[in-house]
């Protein structure tokens, strides 16, 4: 079982006293920092007075951002998954042109790397 830990994070003036594995202290004080930067910078440019608009504001933002970054990481994945079946097709008709003298590949090893 996961020892853990009581640690004390302070987010836009506010302490909370949040339960955690000891192991995972340090990544939830990163956490709580980053979130605490976001949170003062929404309101410093939007004024906000009400703690319940602001961290509505921010969960908003947090969530967007996530979202964005999740569709560039699964264009990427879909880009590179494509480049693999260009290079798998590409390496089996060369293996092809090798087996058989007759035939010439419509792409050098070169052209490949």
């Amino acid at each position: 079982m996961t020892e853990t830990t009581v640690i004390k994070i302070k987010i836009f003036n506010k302490e909370y006293k949040i339960k955690c594995p000891i192991d995972k202290q340090d990544e939830l004080i990163r956490t709580a920092d980053f979130i605490n930067k976001k949170i003062k910078n929404i309101h410093s440019n939007q004024r906000l007075d009400s703690f319940d608009h602001l961290t509505m504001i921010s969960t908003l933002n947090f969530t967007n951002e996530l979202i964005n970054q999740n569709k560039q990481k699964d264009n990427e994945i879909k880009k590179s998954h494509h480049k693999i079946r260009e290079l798998e097709k590409n390496i089996d008709e060369l293996i092809r042109a090798k087996s058989s003298p007759l035939r010439k590949p419509n792409i050098s090893l070169e052209e490949l790397l």
